[in-house]
């Protein structure tokens, strides 16, 4: 009972207020310098959210990734988290793709201004 109090009067929020100011930040910078502002403001985001959440983070492997190397990172999306878990936990800077649909949303715009790449 007290948690769900938490998650309505302070989690939700911070997460809302963070979200907003987070796309602002990444809209207005993207058109500077993209692969700055397309990925550090939602690194400091996730961790945020998942801060905030009090969510329990263990991160074992990342030692093993070669920053020389290029690699595909694949999420499962079982659950809710994959996109703060990649954002604020990876390490790397990254590119998201996504499927041709999706430049029918809203968020198009952005995704294009920050060279984000389409799948056919």
């Amino acid at each position: 009972m007290l948690y769900k109090v938490y998650q309505l009067f302070i989690a939700f929020p911070v997460v809302l207020v963070s979200t907003i100011l987070t796309a602002l930040i990444t809209s207005i910078g993207g058109i500077f310098n993209a692969h700055f502002w397309g990925y550090y403001p939602g690194k400091i985001w996730s961790k945020v959210v998942c801060r905030v959440l009090l969510l329990p983070i263990h991160v074992e492997g990342r030692e093993n990734i070669d920053h020389h190397q290029s690699y595909v990172f694949v999420a499962n999306h079982q659950g809710p988290m994959d996109i703060f878990l990649i954002y604020g936990y990876l390490g790397r800077n990254f590119k998201w793709m996504m499927k041709k649909s999706l430049r029918k949303v809203a968020a198009r715009w952005l995704c294009l201004l920050q060279g984000q790449t389409h799948l056919c």
